[in-house]
């Protein structure tokens, strides 16, 4: 048998279709790889892109979420002066000093919520082992918005409010107000951090550093600053400094409702 092609003196006409082979098969090999290219780089456009239905989601949950927000802000305005009412009650009572104790652990947080870290300085701590002794200890904790237990009032030589007492009525309002300031501090900040996402997507050249600065000063639990020494006037103060900032996040939600 006489091979396909033969060089020289090889069949002309076996050549030819050898050749018309060849050109047809670079031809195929050409035209997939066109293909493949144009649907490679039409998938990344695609998905460069959000869809319809991904942008109405979005909008549905950034409305969601400054209704949310707006009503958070009202809450806490109005929960966190009644706050403060019930802790100079609690620092009139006759059967005191008290002080507020309870437990938290942090590891029971909410875990979708964004932690937000708290430094503090102690002059005076504990070292195992060892008396309570003079230094500096900076302490940090994580607000990871968990629920508290053991809330209790401890008074002089460890007592406890009496049964019937001013003292434990109030003990009763500052645990079920602190359980409400926390469910609402986490709408808050859960609308806090949907607006921060979707609002430059939304709405292009919004100014969002009242929601920003809200996000980052906005108090942790217990919600007060400290309860030893402060009078009316310093808690009149507290509240009245934050308010210009809720004005200013409630200004920038309208404008973008």
């Amino acid at each position: 048998m006489s091979p396909l092609v033969t060089f020289p003196g090889g069949n002309p006409r076996q050549l030819w279709w050898v050749c018309v082979g060849v050109c047809l098969f670079v031809n195929y090999l050409i035209y997939c790889c066109f293909n493949w290219q144009i649907s490679r780089m039409l998938r990344s456009d695609t998905s460069a892109q959000p869809t319809t239905q991904s942008v109405q989601i979005d909008r549905e949950q950034f409305k969601i979420a400054l209704r949310n927000c707006d009503e958070s802000i009202g809450k806490y305005s109005a929960l966190r002066s009644h706050l403060f009412n019930l802790l100079l009650d609690l620092k009139q009572q006759t059967d005191g000093p008290w002080k507020i104790q309870y437990k938290r652990d942090a590891a029971l947080g909410d875990p979708t919520l964004p932690v937000r870290w708290t430094h503090a300085v102690s002059t005076d701590f504990k070292v195992e082992g060892l008396e309570l002794i003079a230094g500096v200890a900076q302490i940090k904790q994580p607000e990871t918005y968990a629920p508290f237990v053991e809330f209790e009032l401890i008074g002089p030589e460890d007592s406890r409010p009496r049964k019937g007492s001013e003292s434990e009525r109030i003990q009763m309002r500052l645990s079920i107000l602190l359980e409400q300031m926390l469910e609402n501090m986490k709408v808050l900040v859960r609308s806090l951090a949907v607006i921060e996402r979707l609002a430059p997507q939304l709405f292009a050249g919004i100014n969002l550093a009242p929601i920003s600065r809200l996000a980052l000063t906005i108090p942790v639990f217990p919600y007060w600053p400290q309860v030893k020494g402060m009078t009316r006037a310093d808690f009149d103060k507290v509240t009245a400094d934050e308010k210009p900032l809720l004005d200013e996040v409630r200004l920038t939600l309208r404008r973008m409702s």
